[in-house]
């Protein structure tokens, strides 16, 4: 292993150099602009599906593990690949060969079984649509995403189990189990992880197309107020089918090559140019980067989810230049680099910090005279009832006094008399 490993540490005489480096820099540099592509793809898919309830659906279940195991893809598979493309060979030690090609296998197979298990998805939702929902849980979901994963590290395991091990093949520029040393594991892998998910996908795909046409020649009636009319039915469930089967012919596309000179490979014809496999590889890879953008293009609750979600990110930006320009962090680390524009935002978060500082003074000032003016009126209210009550006594008092004093001047005049 580490002498295959050393020998092809260096540019291969038969492979890499009949692709000459002006190919290998340019196929190299594909596979950073895919790595690109790919990773902003998956991880603005698991954005929106995360953050956007009305696609979280059964589909949207699958359509999330694909997602995750395209953006693996992106992120522990390309880089590698255009590095051994831009030095012209292997140039990591052989664990990580065998690390690599593990991963490779395990997300390859993730990818194609969870294609073949959206199609089964929609086979049933065309023709099972009353038991849909008896038949496909959440719960069921996610077992079936689970096991797509354990059957991929099983299969990918076999390689160490049968002792033929991962190698680094320069005809392929990567690292794959050795098709060379051992031919049935690799054709157990090769049927097994690619061909028999797409053979699912292809009858599943039929059985739709067919149900589709026939329910295409029937007509329905439509009726609104005024008049009856002839319809063809349109459902939902066939928009989303034909989305799944582009996929399918994407994976179909960049797949079947490889799988056909993986099998050539295996029978012992080694005459297959290396810029053929190399590209084959290649498309295996560029897969992972279509299928975020091909669904999202074709989906339209897709496409208004990412409208929304752009829109909300341009919206954001000027609160943030603003929150950055005026914040203190920011200004802190303005001043820590130097110059103008630093003492100038301090300069304005100073004034911005005593803005507030006099806002907060006046308005506790403001508060004190208001709870100043509320005990006077409370108090002037007190003293006005006092008064009130004080002046109903002496209303009370007077008509009495009124009285004695016209009592005490009869009495005097009455007694002037006698």
């Amino acid at each position: 292993m580490d002498d295959l490993l050393n020998s092809s540490s260096q540019p291969d005489p038969e492979t890499m150099e009949s692709l000459g480096p002006a190919l290998s820099y340019t196929l190299g540099t594909l596979m950073i602009l895919t790595a690109i592509v790919t990773i902003l793809g998956n991880l603005l898919v698991i954005i929106i599906i995360l953050r956007s309830p009305k696609i979280q659906t059964i589909t949207s279940g699958f359509l999330l593990n694909l997602a995750i195991s395209d953006l693996s893809t992106g992120i522990l598979l390309l880089p590698f690949a255009a590095a051994v493309q831009f030095h012209q060979g292997w140039i990591y030690s052989s664990e990580w060969c065998g690390t690599l090609g593990f991963v490779y296998l395990v997300v390859g197979i993730v990818s194609t079984w969870t294609l073949a298990s959206l199609s089964m998805e929609r086979f049933i939702a065309v023709n099972q649509p009353l038991k849909y929902h008896q038949m496909l849980t959440k719960s069921r979901v996610w077992i079936t995403i689970f096991l797509n994963w354990a059957f991929a590290v099983f299969m990918a395991s076999l390689p160490y189990m049968s002792g033929s091990n991962y190698a680094y093949l320069p005809t392929y520029g990567f690292c794959l189990p050795d098709f060379f040393e051992n031919g049935v594991v690799s054709i157990v892998i090769l049927t097994a992880g690619i061909c028999l998910p797409f053979v699912i996908m292809c009858l599943a795909y039929i059985s739709i197309g067919r149900v589709a046409c026939t329910q295409a020649r029937r007509k329905v009636i439509e009726c609104n107020e005024d008049h009856c009319v002839y319809v063809s039915p349109k459902n939902k469930d066939y928009r989303a089918a034909k989305i799944l089967a582009a996929l399918a012919g994407v994976f179909a596309i960049c797949w079947l090559p490889f799988t056909f000179l993986c099998s050539w490979d295996t029978s012992g014809q080694r005459r297959v140019p290396p810029l053929l496999t190399s590209v084959a590889f290649w498309f295996t890879l560029l897969s992972s980067a279509i299928n975020p953008w091909l669904y999202s293009i074709l989906n339209r609750t897709f496409r208004a989810a990412m409208r929304q979600l752009v829109t909300q990110a341009v919206h954001k930006l000027p609160l943030l230049r603003n929150h950055f320009r005026v914040g203190p962090e920011a200004a802190a680390a303005s001043a820590a680099q130097g110059g103008g524009n630093a003492s100038l935002e301090m300069t304005e978060c100073r004034d911005t910090q005593g803005k507030w500082n006099r806002r907060s003074a006046s308005q506790k000032e403001k508060e004190k005279e208001d709870r100043h003016t509320d005990e006077r009126t409370t108090h002037s209210s007190s003293m006005s009832k006092k008064q009130l009550h004080d002046k109903e006594d002496q209303d009370k008092r007077q008509p009495s006094q009124h009285i004695t004093a016209v009592q005490a001047t009869i009495e005097a005049g009455q007694k002037a008399e006698v």
